[in-house]
């Protein structure tokens, strides 16, 4: 998946001497580079290995700043999860479907479907496309599960059943708002169509109607945050004129809330070792990665809250999707340094750090 540069917008940066933390914005813009006051201090750490000494005047530094408007931090809360489509349980046409629905629960809530990472904006959740077995009824089960852990979950029964000819789907499941959506429909050769439309948004408006499919329009950008079933409906010629419809569901992701859920990880990681809440802390970090943070931050005794002031201000990053790598900077005693925090999505839908 393509990668985005997350950088500080202009207008919000006055002056090179005072940053702001990526984690504080409230917009961002694409790959447009602009000096946002740590651009200086990110290259020459890159150049020496992550690690860079300042000049010998301290007045030369830049005025690194405290970090703006950390997101929230996700602490306990219990989540709500309730499956939307498929409204019941039921037979499907075909073996292809994609489950949709809300969820409540604080900052970072993630959602699986079967073990499968879904995608969230907002309140709302969709998946990728599944695949049925051909025959019997199998449990379709949403998990909302909160970084502390808290679960709750939703299951449909769902059978595979007969084809109709129509399949309307998008390789892109998911991405940013703003960005163009691929669609394709396939129609049987055997159905002889005399009208199709298609509706991308879901407000019950077809963007397209004509009678060849060829001049469907190939993408769609949603411009607007939120979960939107986009449906194709293809009616046959008379004399039998029957209509068959097949629905790809996209969610359209606001970058802004998505990097809010990378942000409280980190911000959660912090405010646990202030609390020194060793426990709390290593819930950041995927199961396997536990003991090693564990045995690290009990090493550290009193000094936890000491070193979660002195863990650095995230300046710039790559977030896609399911991962995100950020550059954090740190100014202690006349030395500055950076180094990577790689965050990914785990298999239960929860944002975790993978790597620091």
């Amino acid at each position: 998946m393509k990668k985005i540069l997350l950088i500080i917008a202009p207008l919000l940066i006055p002056s090179i001497g005072f940053p702001q933390e990526i984690c504080g914005l409230q917009n961002v813009s694409y790959n447009n580079v602009f000096k946002n006051g740590f651009e200086q201090l990110i290259a020459a750490a890159s150049a020496k290995e992550l690690k860079v000494k300042s000049n010998a005047s301290k007045s030369a530094q830049p005025d690194l700043g405290a970090p703006m408007g950390m997101a929230p931090i996700p602490n306990g809360g219990t989540p709500t999860i309730t499956i939307t489509s498929p409204a019941a349980n039921g037979i499907l046409v075909g073996r292809k479907l994609q489950i949709r629905g809300t969820i409540t629960g604080p900052i970072n809530t993630g959602v699986s479907v079967n073990g499968v990472a879904a995608y969230v904006q907002g309140n709302q959740f969709s998946t990728s496309i599944l695949t049925l077995p051909s025959t019997g009824a199998i449990a379709i089960t949403a998990l909302a599960k909160t970084l502390d852990g808290a679960v709750a979950n939703a299951t449909r029964m769902m059978s595979a059943g007969p084809e109709n000819g129509v399949v309307f789907t998008s390789a892109k499941p998911a991405e940013y708002t703003n960005r163009p959506v691929s669609f394709n429909l396939s129609v049987q050769p055997s159905i002889v169509i005399q009208q199709v439309s298609v509706d991308f948004n879901g407000d019950g408006i077809a963007e397209f109607t004509g009678a060849n499919p060829s001049l469907i329009p190939s993408s769609y950008t949603y411009a607007q945050p939120g979960v939107f079933s986009a449906e194709a409906t293809v009616v046959t010629a008379p004399p039998n004129s029957q209509t068959f419809t097949s629905k790809a569901i996209i969610a359209a992701i606001d970058i802004v809330d998505h990097r809010i859920r990378v942000c409280s990880v980190y911000g959660t990681l912090r405010q646990r070792l202030t609390a020194n809440d060793v426990a709390g802390a290593i819930r950041v970090f995927p199961q396997e990665n536990r003991p090693q943070y564990e045995a690290l931050f009990n090493a550290l005794g009193t000094n936890r809250p000491v070193f979660a002031t002195r863990m650095g201000t995230i300046a710039t990053g790559l977030l896609t999707l399911t991962d995100a790598n950020m550059t954090v900077i740190t100014n202690s005693a006349g030395t500055t340094s950076a180094y990577k925090v790689r965050f990914a999505q785990s298999a239960d839908g929860v944002w975790r750090i993978e790597d620091m």
